[in-house]
């Protein structure tokens, strides 16, 4: 009888969700890997240095085993990703999804070298629809 391996899960975006989506998963026992465009909260996580104040987050830190990265193709150990990129409002009120378009795109790009399924979860404020007409058609490409 085989132990079935317990998957990797990947965030994208460190920002205050993202880093404590990934510190929630890794406090229950998966392996993390964070992706961030910013390489100063990058090396922060890596050092186990939180750069936003969270009860109990310092402390989580330094128990999880959490991967912190620029290097998307990291993703490929992960057969989980979710997207945790901020949506900072126009000023129509409207979500700005600018930032989530550009990760969306990197993330298609990378999955294309992979040959297993692998499960994309949008966590970023968005309006109804914004996966099935943003996420989907880049991915499916």
């Amino acid at each position: 009888m085989s132990i079935a391996r317990r998957k990797a899960i990947s965030v994208i975006g460190m920002g205050y969700v993202g880093l404590t989506t990934a510190v929630g998963f890794g406090l229950r026992g998966y392996e993390v890997i964070g992706i961030d465009v910013d390489e100063g909260k990058v090396e922060k996580i890596a050092r186990r240095v939180p750069f936003l104040y969270e009860e109990g987050l310092a402390a989580a830190l330094q128990s999880v085993r959490l991967r912190a990265t620029t290097n998307w193709a990291q993703i490929l150990d992960s057969d989980i990703t979710f997207l945790c990129v901020g949506t900072p409002s126009n000023p129509d009120g409207t979500p700005n999804l600018g930032d989530l378009k550009r990760s969306v795109e990197q993330l298609a790009g990378v999955l294309k070298q992979k040959r297993d399924y692998h499960l994309v979860v949008v966590t970023s404020t968005v309006l109804p629809g914004t996966t099935e007409e943003l996420v989907v058609p880049a991915i499916v490409d």
